[in-house]
């Protein structure tokens, strides 16, 4: 009973009477270390039999150091409870806060008299909440991270949440270990881990367990409960109609695992950043526009694709003002023997092996595209579409690492991985085959050789490191033996990344 109590007055906050009663406790356990075995004698050893009655002889009765100490202990106990029923209000017992909005994204609750802003706080045993769209994202005092996918209705609980339908992906601290997640038909306890949970409006339920393992528990009311452990990289599915659980496969990029609504930023577990997205006008993780480019003459986006012809006038280094995360665009020139530009911090490269400074075409992002030598594409499978650069020869784009490290503040660059080819519908009057040199520079300097490649063979796969100071990423194409018909395709353009730490 004095335990309870202490967790009791813990709970309510009254710390000042679970420190007088330790040390009272403390005070009582020395008492009865040191205190003698009490005896209890008879007042009269020889008792005057009675005519009708017989009195048996009393034994010596030891009472217990154990068994003094729990009467005075519950005593107290029982005194203790009495007097903090005057500071505890019914109010403070059912209704606490323990948790906080930290961010949110696109939101749009039912109840319009109800907006949380970031820096709310959330009680337990509150109303439940009814979020129409959006996602937003909550920290439990205890360091458990939740993030909400509406539509969803749900409700917060002291040590969980209460999920009506709707998606919900969660982190937790390892002070948060046993955080459970109840639906109307399962409850999800974890062990320590990451995971999502997808709850139908008819109560299915999906479990993806992403790192660690959780303990589940399923079954409608009146029915025997079904209990399992899923481990990492494992998902169940719960069906309400048949009241059966099932295996199913794992899907990594199907719950929101992290939001930034300064950037709107919307993260679903994505490896890469996406390059061909970002010159779209993407953040990188596939909301960009597919058939936009760059232009070579003034930097500034361009909304259709289309061809100049050959153009020979000097092009200086154009800044892209209107992209963060591309610092500019150039053409390669190899016959001024001074080498070109190519970063805005003042980066030269030369050693290109033969370019005339001519150019056709602005760097187009795509998947496919139309030309006037037909269809832009490495794949020879017409139902492989994948994401794709092209950039005709002569010509240049550099990527500012910096300005994406500052903008995705969660993630750390690793690598940076893309295969290049020349189009294979791409064609040359005077040429039957077509080649092009290709160039991969990091600030400035090349971090694999130079490569020639030629129509029709294999495509040129390049992976090279990215270090945490490297700044400029550069792509660039430059003519071959054959000038003409060279549309150089970077496909799969990814920046590879991991989370951080603190993440």
């Amino acid at each position: 009973a004095t335990f309870a109590y202490m967790d009791v007055m813990k709970e309510l906050g009254i710390d000042r009477r679970k420190e007088d009663l330790d040390r009272m406790l403390e005070e009582l356990a020395e008492i009865e270390k040191n205190a003698p075995a009490t005896e209890i004698p008879k007042e009269d050893p020889r008792p005057e039999l009675d005519e009708c009655h017989v009195h048996p002889v009393e034994e010596k009765r030891k009472r217990s150091r154990f068994t003094i100490f729990t009467l005075i202990t519950a005593a107290a106990a029982v005194l203790m409870i009495a007097l903090s029923s005057l500071f505890v209000s019914p109010e403070t017992s059912s209704v606490r806060e323990v948790a906080t909005v930290v961010d949110q994204v696109n939101v749009k609750w039912a109840d319009s008299s109800r907006q949380l802003e970031n820096g709310s706080r959330l009680s337990a045993n509150e109303a439940p909440l009814n979020l129409r769209k959006g996602i937003v994202k909550i920290q439990y005092d205890d360091g458990v991270n939740v993030l909400v996918e509406g539509p969803a209705i749900f409700e917060i609980e002291r040590l969980g949440i209460y999920l009506d339908h709707g998606r919900l992906y969660s982190r937790v601290s390892e002070s948060g270990l046993g955080f459970t997640i109840k639906t109307p038909a399962t409850q999800f306890v974890d062990l320590g881990t990451e995971f999502g949970i997808h709850v139908e409006s008819n109560g299915s339920s999906e479990l993806h367990v992403l790192k660690g393992k959780v303990q589940l528990f399923a079954g409608s009311k009146g029915s025997s409960k079904t209990s399992q452990i899923v481990t990492e990289n494992k998902a169940v599915r719960y069906n309400a109609n048949s009241d059966r659980v099932k295996t199913v496969p794992v899907a990594k990029n199907a719950f929101v695992r992290q939001v930034d609504s300064q950037t709107k930023m919307i993260w679903r577990g994505q490896d890469h950043i996406d390059l061909a997205d970002i010159v779209g006008g993407g953040n990188g993780f596939g909301t960009g526009k597919v058939n936009r480019g760059i232009s070579l003459e003034t930097g500034e986006p361009v909304q259709t694709f289309r061809e100049h012809g050959v153009k020979k006038e000097k092009i200086e280094y154009q800044l892209v003002r209107a992209n963060p995360f591309i610092d500019g665009v150039f053409v390669p020139d190899s016959k001024n023997g001074k080498g070109v530009q190519i970063t805005s911090q003042g980066h030269i490269y030369q050693d290109y092996q033969s370019t005339s400074g001519t150019y056709n075409s602005s760097i187009f992002n795509n998947r496919t595209f139309e030309t006037v030598y037909g269809s832009i594409s490495l794949s020879r499978d017409k139902n492989e579409v994948k994401p794709l650069i092209c950039i005709h020869s002569n010509a240049g784009m550099t990527f500012d690492l910096e300005a994406m490290r500052q903008h995705y503040r969660y993630f750390e660059f690793d690598s940076f991985s893309v295969s290049i080819g020349i189009a294979l519908e791409a064609k040359s009057i005077d040429h039957d085959s077509i080649d092009s040199d290709v160039y991969v520079l990091v600030d400035g300097k090349s971090r694999n050789s130079v490569n020639r490649i030629v129509q029709g063979e294999e495509p040129f796969d390049v992976h090279i490191a990215i270090q945490p100071g490297d700044r400029f990423l550069t792509l660039a194409s430059a003519e071959g033996v054959v000038n003409a018909g060279d549309w150089v395709v970077f496909e799969n353009p990814r920046l590879h990344i991991y989370e951080r730490n603190e993440f």
